[in-house]
C-alpha cells in the first residue's frame, strides 16, 4: 500500500482547516524517486497541475519531462490538470 508524504498530509490539512484549495505542480523529481508523484504533488486535497511540451509545428506533444506522472497514493488520479502551452517566465522570455 502506498502513502501520502508527511509534507502532502500535512498540506491536506492546513487547506481543510482554513478552507482553501491550494495548487501544486508535479514538477518536483527526485533522482531516487523517477516514476511516481513527489511530494507534495500527493496532497489529496489540492488541484495538481501538470504539464506537456510542445512538438515541432506547436501541438501538445510528449509528457513534460519535469513533471512526474500520476496515479497517487492509494490510486488516487494525480494530476488533475494538465495544459498544453508555452509559458511566459522572468524576463519575459517565453519558455
Amino acid at each position: 500500500m502506498d502513502h501520502i508524504s508527511y509534507l502532502g498530509d500535512a498540506l491536506a490539512k492546513l487547506a481543510r482547516a482554513n478552507n482553501f484549495l491550494p495548487i501544486v505542480s508535479v514538477g518536483n523529481v527526485l533522482e531516487s524517486n523517477t516514476h511516481r508523484l513527489c511530494a507534495p504533488a500527493d496532497c489529496e486535497a489540492a488541484l495538481v497541475a501538470g504539464g506537456r511540451v510542445t512538438d515541432e509545428a506547436g501541438k501538445p506533444g510528449q509528457a513534460c519531462p519535469y513533471c512526474l506522472p500520476g496515479p497517487g497514493p492509494d490510486g488516487m488520479l494525480k494530476p488533475d490538470l494538465s495544459w498544453f502551452s508555452t509559458l511566459k517566465v522572468i524576463g519575459n522570455e517565453t519558455a
